[in-house]
């Protein structure tokens, strides 16, 4: 089955609507698909492109994460290789597509970094779109409770350091003032840094109720 006829399959005037895996399925059984060299002809290639978007994003939909991204970082490639100015690879639907399920995908993976960079992007071409400032404000949401933890980590560390010098050397008093200065200052800091989460998490929800 040529591309042409692939294409007709899912998309034409008699296409039924498939389940992911019988798309996977469609798609991989054309051998080596996924890596043909991209058509000359611009409808040939935003067809291919299409099709190669919606298996990537297939991919994501069954949990075949690292497929998938390795699948829709070939479509972002292709549309950035082919385009003469970086605004053009906007205008493509399938373009947008890719971007966001690789975030969708990174983030599944675990590669929340790379996911929200993805994010960052879309957010900042289409600030208005409620998707994207969902998944963006999901991954920021992750990196902020990442921090919170480690801070309060920390504190509680200090806080057994300080009890713990308190305990074992009582009768020597700078000893005794560093085990409390340990121990206070670490509380302080644990108070302070929920204080500071609780207040970015209120803001955080308030935008995502509007």
């Amino acid at each position: 089955m040529n591309m042409q006829e692939l294409y007709n399959l899912m998309y034409g005037d008699n296409a039924k609507r498939c389940r992911p895996t019988d798309f996977i399925a469609r798609i991989e059984g054309c051998p080596g698909f996924a890596d043909q060299p991209l058509p000359e002809l611009a409808t040939e290639r935003d067809r291919y492109l299409r099709l190669l978007s919606d298996y990537g994003y297939m991919l994501y939909a069954v949990g075949r994460y690292e497929s998938a991204v390795a699948v829709l970082t070939r479509v972002l490639r292709l549309h950035e290789d082919t385009a003469d100015r970086p605004e053009v690879v906007w205008q493509s639907a399938s373009y947008e597509q890719a971007l966001f399920f690789r975030s969708c995908a990174l983030s599944a993976l675990g590669r929340k970094e790379a996911a929200r960079q993805d994010a960052l992007s879309l957010v900042a071409r289409y600030p208005g779109e409620l998707q994207y400032s969902h998944l963006l404000h999901g991954l920021e949401l992750y990196f902020r409770n990442a921090a919170y933890r480690k801070v309060n980590l920390y504190a509680l560390l200090a806080l057994f350091a300080g009890l713990l010098i308190t305990l074992t050397r009582p009768a020597d008093p700078s000893v005794r003032f560093l085990g409390h200065v340990l121990a206070q200052g670490s509380m302080a800091v644990g108070l302070g840094n929920y204080v500071l989460w609780k207040r970015w998490y209120t803001r955080w929800k308030r935008k995502r109720v509007k």
